[in-house]
């Protein structure tokens, strides 16, 4: 990009900024931590419109620095705004190499949160249910009207908006300024993978007191039911949790003498031959004895087991001051790719039993003791 294309993005970048925020953070939030970075010389930062900006250097850990141009990789700075409280560990990056000529490239704006790499579904905050404030009754976003409002949230009681477009699952969200947690990290495709399980569970005979979004003041399940008996906490991954909040709420289930049962969103990659378990994933693997659950459709799972994966060492021979050395030859075990191994795809309410897990440690993976729902299959792999 040329350096008249590379102002005009600055440009955008400075005249643009309100439109930016409104577009990337629904409700135009100006209170989370934004870092941007350029790649042809010194950063350039420039505050919303109406904001005060405080810059810190992220990357030398200088000291504030106000509305001044800075000299480093990344710079981020938290604006404080009375309208929208701040969100800890929120980051923006935009890069305006990116940034076309004639207009705003969102696609190349690069979003993080730390200790995240979805930052926008870690943002929006929707909910399937919420509480009709005439009769404290929970209704169903799907099920609903607007002329029943208004809505209330269950957790914190402020009131929500229901919103039945034609495109997105029909949700609650909540009304800005935004303080609640409930319902934040749930991605489009979070939303529906919920209802389909939700769905598929009331079709049986040998579920009952079925609810989505069940509260237990610790936690809210995505999806709850007692299965031939048996009360279970469906929880659907969400890239936005840490091992210590899964283990946290894991616990609390225990606790409740609930059992759980995590599941992971579709995961196109497990088809290869080769595969890299997140940190998550392996927490799975290790909880439930060698088994991660992928959502296929309805209330089928995909049951995959990870095996190691063997790298080849060729051998190789070469002369070193007149003798010949060798090396190689063998094989060892890769320490982040692993092999996909599938089981017979299972299904929630009759592939499954409770089952007691004693706590175990093994490297960076830590498994409190839990009840958890794991399938009823045999070993499939050696």
């Amino acid at each position: 990009m040329n350096a008249q294309a590379q102002a005009r993005g600055r440009g955008l970048l400075q005249d643009r900024w309100p439109d930016l925020l409104a577009q990337i953070l629904p409700g135009g939030c100006c209170g989370p931590s934004f870092a941007a970075s350029r790649n042809d010389g010194p950063n350039e930062m420039f505050p919303p419109m109406g904001c005060q900006g405080q810059f810190r250097c992220q990357a030398a850990g200088c000291l504030p620095i106000i509305g001044r141009t800075v000299r480093s990789d990344s710079i981020q700075f938290p604006i404080p705004n009375p309208q929208y409280p701040p969100i800890s560990g929120w980051a923006v990056e935009f890069n305006t190499a990116y940034l076309a000529p004639t207009g705003l490239d969102r696609s190349a704006c690069a979003l993080r949160r730390q200790k995240s790499a979805d930052c926008l579904a870690n943002h929006k905050i929707s909910m399937l249910t919420a509480l009709r404030q005439s009769d404290s009754v929970k209704v169903i976003a799907r099920e609903c009207e607007r002329n029943a409002a208004p809505f209330q949230c269950p957790t914190c009681r402020r009131e929500v908006t229901l919103r039945k477009g034609n495109i997105k699952v029909h949700h609650f969200a909540h009304k800005p300024p935004v303080t609640c947690s409930r319902g934040r990290g749930e991605s489009e495709q979070h939303l529906q993978v919920k209802l389909a399980i939700f769905d598929a569970l009331g079709r049986e005979s040998n579920v009952a007191d079925l609810e989505i979004e069940r509260d237990f003041g610790a936690s809210v399940a995505d999806v709850y039911a007692r299965i031939s008996g048996t009360p279970v906490a469906i929880e659907i991954q969400r890239s936005t949790l840490s091992a210590n909040e899964i283990n946290a709420r894991t616990r609390n289930y225990h606790q409740l003498g609930i059992y759980v049962l995590w599941i992971a969103l579709p995961e196109p990659a497990l088809t290869t031959s080769k595969y890299s378990p997140s940190a998550w994933e392996k927490w799975c693997h290790a909880t439930y004895f060698g088994r991660v659950y992928y959502w296929e459709q309805g209330q089928v799972l995909k049951v995959v087991h990870f095996d190691p994966y063997v790298i080849e060492v060729p051998h190789s021979t070469w002369y070193e001051d007149g003798s010949e050395q060798s090396a190689g030859g063998y094989d060892r075990r890769s320490k982040r790719w692993r092999k996909p191994r599938f089981g017979v795809p299972a299904l929630i309410s009759a592939s499954f039993r409770g089952s007691s897990r004693q706590a175990w440690t093994g490297g960076t993976v830590v498994v409190p003791e839990c009840s958890i729902y794991v399938d009823r299959q045999a070993k499939w792999w050696a």
